[in-house]
């Protein structure tokens, strides 16, 4: 699907629950600016099966599923790009939906708004749109990134070796980017490669050894040698803004880092 086509948007719901897959559905049908064909899915067999013989446009996917979670399916559906996924959430799992978020759902819908429609029906209008908006939109953004942009070199500087294989494990999982990553974990890795290569993005940790990862922020942005993305263990809105005021690009906290994050911020520092 494309997102001038008028065709009708194929959705798949996955819940266990049969009588919140019907609130799905008459939901939907009462969203009138748009055409569904639904394909309901209770169980892991069921969601297969759908998922490799009618790859859906959009997933609306209950968490709190059996045998194998929405959590597990949402990191395969991510993994494989096959289409926007919006969490539909039950009471007390809203930390799991925002959780949900950082690793690549574009948004969720609490099951507590369904039971009412003059809520439920402008919700999910609103909640589709910006789903499958938000998907053309990255998808447009990696078309013109491959054709204006070859390989792109980011240097990881992180003291922790953990970390460091981390965040490159997340830069590794995006496929759509051909990414050449170095790593430096001290003073005088980060020194040398600064020194001896050019860079199309720096990823600093802030609680680096020796030289704190603002005050390298501060030289290589006064520099001029690479745009910086600040990454921290202890965020605080005060190291941000003081981040951000130095002219870093973005700012992630490890607490929220996944691949999705880091794609967002590389598209953003190179568009």
């Amino acid at each position: 699907m494309k997102d001038n086509d008028n065709r009708a948007v194929k959705v798949l719901i996955c819940d266990d629950d049969s009588a919140d897959r019907k609130i799905l559905r008459e939901i939907l049908s009462r969203v009138r600016d748009r055409e569904f064909e639904i394909t309901e899915a209770g169980t892991k067999e069921d969601i297969s099966t759908a998922l490799s013989t009618n790859p859906p446009d959009l997933i609306l996917l209950d968490l709190a599923m059996p045998e194998k979670s929405g959590k597990v399916w949402l990191a395969e559906i991510v993994e494989k790009e096959i289409a926007p996924v919006v969490i539909i959430t039950g009471h007390g799992e809203l930390e799991d939906s925002f959780e949900a978020m950082r690793f690549g759902a574009l948004a969720y819908i609490s099951k507590n708004w369904l039971a009412d429609l003059d809520i439920a029906v402008p919700t999910m209008k609103r909640t589709v749109n910006y789903a499958l908006d938000q998907w053309f939109l990255e998808r447009d953004l990696e078309s013109q990134m491959k054709e204006i942009i070859g390989e792109t070199k980011i240097l990881i500087c992180d003291d922790d070796p953990a970390d460091r294989k981390l965040v490159k494990s997340y830069l590794e999982k995006l496929k759509r980017l051909k990414l050449n990553i170095e790593e430096a974990g001290d003073f005088d890795e980060i020194s040398r490669a600064i020194e001896h290569s050019k860079y199309d993005l720096i990823l600093m940790d802030h609680s680096m050894p020796h030289r704190c990862g603002i005050e390298w922020a501060e030289e290589i942005l006064r520099r001029k040698l690479a745009p910086v993305v600040m990454i921290t263990s202890h965020g605080s809105e005060e190291l941000a803004v003081e981040a951000m005021k130095l002219g870093v690009s973005d700012y992630i906290s490890k607490e929220m880092l996944s691949a999705n994050k880091l794609y967002k911020a590389i598209s953003n520092v190179l568009r």
